[in-house]
């Protein structure tokens, strides 16, 4: 119906209760059976029957409003206007996208592959998702492992190779940590740190123990059907009593007489995708005190486990649970790595999900400014567009600075990863995977309170124009505990530097 071209003579004349007609954007809409669904009352629309209002929309909604109605109220655009195009794939805003200088053509290609394939299969879910508490369904799980997300999700490796395909053209062995990087940021844009959480947010630190310490034969049972979607994993190491105390967590395995199998038995607390997962990568005391008594186990869904969800300030649809193992028999072939290795694993598998944390929430702090950046420009105060206020500008030249440079941080860690193994990553950027995790969350605290001050009410508000701002205030703190607390990881980074220290350093 977009081709119709209609004087704007013609709109004028449909104005009443009975027959309205809008244009935004060159758009004429009919929105006279629309009237008395309008959320804002009917009264609204008659205010501007029969004109266009456009300044007076874009001051109310958000863009994914007419992409909602388009198809259904759009009758023709205006004559003597051009049909406005369709929003281009990859933003035109300042500083909202991420062109890092180790990109090839194929990560850009991979890129594209991946934002289309979100925009079509969880952008027009994710309030639905949000509202309703919960992961998306079982279909949606099959798909991504259709495609190879999932796969690539876990980063480079030969478990690329288990999967049926990968996205975006890009084979096996091209796949590097830039792609991984460029897929979590891709699946973040959607504005939920809950919801993404619930799609992978277990997987991605779940599985890769399974894969790197894990006996073939159990590798070989349960990782396709993961891949494939069929399945989902999530990593059980945090107690109620030892929180980040990982050494002195509580819950304990004792081998059978036989030797045939674990019994488990304890609780695990604040477990990502805990409520949907069907094997638990759990941390669990087999000797005695501290970390050389712990061990990694692989546990299945089963008689003895239950999983309870808990209540965050972020989405339900991240699955958060409270597990619980009573008297769970693990057969032995489910132990990861060697028995008493098992802090020695977690810690190694701490620096991949650090490193994913910083990327992941540095996407967020880009989507926060590319949102503010749209508002200011939109929003019109005292005369004039928001952005053009000095103090606004200010705002927004912080709120940049603090994401290019962690952005900066993040491409040369990711950078010196694609030329480090899987042990030599954890020896040498342990303490500054650390830090940058650390620094980007501080930079999301500079941007959260810089976001509410431009957004002002409509950033308190679970709806609309300031959704995405309102999840990320909800949100962002969780960088600061989750894979481990800012003030544990400082020290932690600070420990680890000093053992490279010269013994004869003076000044």
């Amino acid at each position: 119906m977009m081709e119709n071209s209609i004087p704007m003579v013609e709109v004028h004349k449909h104005n009443n209760d009975g027959d309205c007609w809008i244009v935004i954007d060159n758009l004429v809409y009919d929105v006279s059976k629309f009237l008395n669904f309008h959320p804002g009352s009917k009264g609204l629309l008659l205010k501007v029957a029969g004109t266009d209002c456009s300044e007076e929309f874009w001051g109310l909604h958000r863009r994914s409003i007419l992409d909602k109605y388009n198809e259904r109220l759009v009758i023709g655009h205006v004559s003597g206007t051009a049909i406005p195009a369709p929003a281009p794939i990859l933003s035109e805003v300042p500083f909202a996208e991420w062109n890092s200088p180790f990109y090839t053509d194929s990560h850009r290609t991979f890129k594209l592959h991946v934002r289309k394939w979100v925009n079509q299969h969880i952008m027009p879910h994710v309030e639905e998702w949000e509202r309703k508490g919960i992961p998306p369904p079982p279909e949606f799980f099959k798909l991504m492992g259709a495609k190879g997300f999932i796969a690539c999700s876990l980063g480079p490796g030969p478990h690329l190779k288990l999967a049926p395909k990968l996205p975006g053209g890009v084979t096996a062995s091209a796949f590097d940590y830039f792609h991984e990087s460029i897929l979590h940021e891709e699946l973040k844009r959607i504005g939920s740190w809950g919801l993404t959480d619930g799609i992978g947010g277990g997987l991605v630190i779940g599985l890769p123990p399974v894969l790197h310490f894990g006996k073939p034969e159990l590798v070989n049972r349960i990782v396709p059907s993961i891949l494939r979607g069929e399945e989902r994993i999530c990593l059980a190491i945090t107690d109620p009593y030892g929180g980040s105390d990982v050494a002195n967590i509580t819950a304990t395995a004792e081998k059978s007489a036989d030797g045939t199998h674990y019994v488990v038995n304890g609780v695990k607390k604040w477990i990502t995708m805990g409520c949907q997962a069907s094997y638990f990568t759990t941390l669990v005391r087999t000797g005695g005190p501290g970390a050389g008594g712990l061990s990694l186990l692989l546990i299945e869904r089963g008689e003895g486990v239950t999983t309870d969800p808990i209540k965050t300030s972020y989405s339900a649809a991240a699955g958060t649970a409270y597990v619980t193992f009573e008297n769970v028999k693990v057969p032995i072939g489910n132990l990861l790595g060697r028995e008493g290795d098992g802090f020695v694993c977690a810690m190694m598998n701490f620096i991949h999900e650090r490193w994913a944390m910083a990327v992941n929430g540095n996407a967020l702090n880009r989507l926060i400014v590319e949102e503010c950046f749209k508002w200011a420009y939109q929003r019109k105060v005292f005369g004039k567009p928001l952005i053009h206020q000095p103090q606004i500008q200010e705002k927004l030249s912080e709120m940049i600075a603090y994401t290019e440079s962690v952005q900066a941080w993040i491409d040369i860690v990711t950078h010196r990863m694609t030329k480090m193994s899987y042990a030599e990553q954890n020896k040498e950027l342990a303490g500054t995977i650390s830090l940058l995790k650390n620094q980007q969350v501080e930079a999301s605290r500079k941007i959260a309170d810089h976001a509410v001050q431009i957004f002002g009410g409509r950033a308190l508000t679970a709806s609309n124009m300031g959704v995405n701002v309102e999840r990320f205030l909800k949100s962002f703190q969780f960088g600061a505990i989750l894979g481990g607390a800012s003030s544990v990881l400082a020290t932690q980074a600070i420990r680890h530097a000093l053992k490279s220290m010269p013994k004869n350093a003076k000044l």
